[in-house]
């Protein structure tokens, strides 16, 4: 069957300036597979604080540990036993072949699989949430906030140079990942309405973000004089193989946004930003992204006086979206093995010898930028019977321009907010 055990603490007050909340949580899940199974610790602290009553600070604090080197039994393998194997020999050790060495069925005796191999593996991750709130004169207030998330990743398995199943006299893996992703963020609003009908909302922010990545990994087989250290010297196997792999890109972000409305009955939206990102060519880093909307709401006209629509605003807008999914190096040239690899060369002696083989497998494209698209929107909302009917018509029209046709980008969340938004 499949069961889990499951334990969870938490702790939480307020007094009037603090709010705070601590909790530990430890989870053992196991699958429907004997030996299937995960276990995951993780604690969470919230804080809140009103330090003055112009400043409030706070931080949100997740931390977790996740364990997976438990491996489960060769189910397929399992099914290919019968009532009849001998998972034993005679002497009480683990026999390999349950269902004898020369069955034409052969089955597998996972316990004799298992006790010649061994795996590490898990992910520890933290993530936070700081920032702090200042009331500034004139109705001005600032906001800021820091999140930053690490990320450590493990992987250690080895397979024994004792298994009769063998053909490497021992085998063993190593691999290691770490990642930091943080984005940043300052913001000033101000909000006022003059002689009660003026409403002025103004934004201004800039932001950052920064994306980093970094592995290795190598692995090897024929130990000498023993695998009996397993993935701990790997310095012993004979033949080794390493690899390594780091990516990075940053984003930076300027925008401001004015809305207005007199009145409840006129609007006015605009907005503009200024992105760049480092995986664009050296000539198109960034680019400008304007946007304006109009709305007018008929319904609150002193002319208007229909008793079954209570509610009418008619909407125009025109602005333009940005689009940056394409893998972090794609502005970078790069050179790979040739086709043929190695080809054969004979010097004037009549020796011979090979000569490996370079080619472009991509040219620098210094001109890459942004993919931008235009939205035009006509719409009409409206409202009959005290809101009981209640709906819209809308037009638009949103050609795109310098399409992006590669979407490599690593399957990292929280970095949608390039897109400019508008609303009235």
């Amino acid at each position: 069957g499949r069961f889990a055990s499951r334990l969870h603490v938490s702790l939480s007050g307020q007094t009037s300036k603090v709010n705070y909340y601590w909790s530990l949580g430890y989870l053992d899940s196991e699958g429907i597979i004997t030996g299937d199974c995960f276990k995951n610790y993780r604690t969470n602290l919230r804080l809140d604080a009103k330090v003055t009553s112009f400043l409030e600070v706070g931080v949100n604090l997740f931390l977790q540990s996740r364990d997976e080197g438990a491996r489960g039994v060769d189910w397929g393998g399992q099914l290919r036993n019968s009532p009849y194997s001998t998972p034993y020999n005679e002497d009480g050790t683990l026999n390999p072949w349950p269902m004898g060495e020369l069955a034409q069925g052969q089955g597998v005796n996972s316990r004799y699989h298992l006790s010649m191999s061994s795996r590490s593996r898990g992910t520890k991750t933290v993530t936070g949430n700081f920032w702090a709130k200042i009331k500034l004169p004139f109705n001005v207030s600032y906001q800021f906030s820091f999140a930053p998330r690490y990320s450590w990743y493990h992987n250690r398995e080895w397979n024994s140079s004792q298994s009769v199943f063998d053909t490497q006299n021992g085998s063993a893996l190593r691999e290691n990942a770490h990642s930091v992703v943080w984005t940043l963020d300052n913001m000033l609003k101000w909000n006022y309405t003059f002689a009660d009908k003026h409403l002025f909302d103004v934004t201004l922010l800039q932001s950052a973000e920064k994306y980093e990545y970094w592995s290795e990994n190598m692995s090897g087989n024929n130990f000498s004089p023993s695998d009996i250290l397993q993935w701990h010297n790997m310095a012993t196997a004979t033949n080794k193989n390493l690899g390594s792999n780091d990516e990075k890109y940053t984003g930076d972000a300027l925008m401001a946004r004015l809305f207005y409305s007199y009145d409840n009955r006129y609007m006015l939206t605009t907005s503009v930003r200024r992105d760049g990102y480092s995986a664009f060519g050296r000539s198109n880093p960034r680019a400008t992204f304007p946007a304006v909307a109009l709305a007018w709401n008929f319904s609150n006209e002193e002319f208007f006086n229909w008793k079954p629509m209570n509610s009418g605003k008619l909407r125009f807008s025109w602005g333009k979206n940005g689009n940056r999914e394409i893998g972090m190096y794609q502005a970078l040239s790069m050179l790979s093995g040739g086709a043929a690899g190695k080809y054969s060369y004979v010097r004037p002696d009549g020796t011979l010898y090979e000569v490996s083989s370079l080619e472009i497998a991509r040219m620098a494209n210094n001109d890459l930028r942004w993919e931008s698209t235009a939205s035009w929107n006509v719409g009409l909302d409206f409202g009959f019977l005290n809101n009981r009917i209640t709906g819209s018509v809308e037009w638009y029209f949103m050609p795109t321009t310098d399409l992006l046709m590669d979407r490599s980008l690593p399957n990292i969340t929280g970095f949608d907010r390039i897109l400019t938004t508008w609303d009235v």
